[in-house]
């Protein structure tokens, strides 16, 4: 039987992982290593939202789900009123976006998409490039296949065209 490694929130917090990782109830959870169409949508997308009048964006930021647990999305959005100077997310963003690498397992971003609606964040997405789908979910593991079309939310309108979205992985 393996033994397991707690460490300390306060070791978490102190220590540069490369890429960053989650930390879920005392254990270090890598993140896959990212890939050139995660890396290339995960840009475009932070691209696209950063003179957003309403939001702001960011990519890669520890967001603390609990006392416990910290998550690192690929890209998440606040609300430019409720933004702040904290360098750890603690407030519920608006919308958190997690892009599926070729490795990912639907399951375990199942166990990321529910950490972040027990923190109250209201809007999830995740997009594949691979599939070229995206998928919107909702609390109780609920997950909404897209293949064409817009996922929008409203107030503050953000839209994403997944066409455009595709089409800036054909971009060189």
């Amino acid at each position: 039987m393996a033994t397991r490694t707690l460490v300390s929130v306060e070791e978490y917090l102190a220590t540069d992982y490369e890429p960053d990782a989650d930390y879920v109830d005392g254990e270090i959870e890598e993140r896959t290593m990212l890939k050139k169409k995660h890396s290339r949508i995960q840009v475009w997308l932070a691209a696209r939202w950063v003179e957003h009048p309403e939001v702001a964006v960011y990519t890669e930021l520890r967001v603390q789900i609990s006392p416990t647990r910290f998550r690192v999305p690929d890209i998440l959005l606040i609300e430019r009123s409720r933004d702040n100077e904290e360098e750890i997310v603690t407030r519920s963003p608006l919308l958190i976006i997690e892009i599926r690498s070729d490795e990912d397992r639907i399951h375990r971003m199942m166990e990321r998409i529910e950490d972040y609606f027990l923190m109250g964040v209201p809007h999830c997405w995740i997009l594949d490039p691979y599939e070229r789908a995206a998928y919107i979910c909702s609390p109780g593991s609920r997950f909404q296949l897209v293949r064409e079309g817009s996922l929008t939310i409203d107030n503050p309108r953000i839209e994403l065209r997944l066409a455009d979205a595709f089409a800036a992985l054909d971009a060189r």
